[in-house]
């Protein structure tokens, strides 16, 4: 069985389940990535971290809001397509890590 499909650390007392401190942090990084999109859509924050961007954004010269997606199509392709290519990176890396890890002496 490959490491990356073993879920034996996964704790026994759930049944192979995620415990629930996973589950926790799993709910806790999907809220930032929701928050943004009432930001640019209509310039309204969806939580305290978000709250700062329009600042930085106006920094910028980059007014959050309705015609953001008309006046500013670069930068919305930007946002999104820098997560969608860093994804792509991340997943060659881990699809070819095993073969780089195997290449290697190991002392002993």
């Amino acid at each position: 069985m490959p490491p990356w499909t073993d879920r034996s650390h996964w704790g026994s007392s759930s049944g192979g389940q995620p415990v629930e401190h996973e589950l926790s942090a799993r709910r806790t990084n999907a809220v930032p990535a929701a928050a943004v999109v009432p930001l640019l859509s209509l310039g309204l924050p969806g939580e305290a971290l978000t709250a700062m961007m329009p600042a930085v954004f106006t920094v910028n010269n980059v007014f959050p809001g309705p015609t953001l997606f008309e006046t500013r199509p670069e930068f919305i392709y930007g946002l999104y397509g820098s997560p969608f290519l860093t994804n792509i990176v991340a997943f060659l890396f881990l699809c070819f890590w095993p073969l780089a890890a195997g290449s290697r002496k190991r002392p002993g």
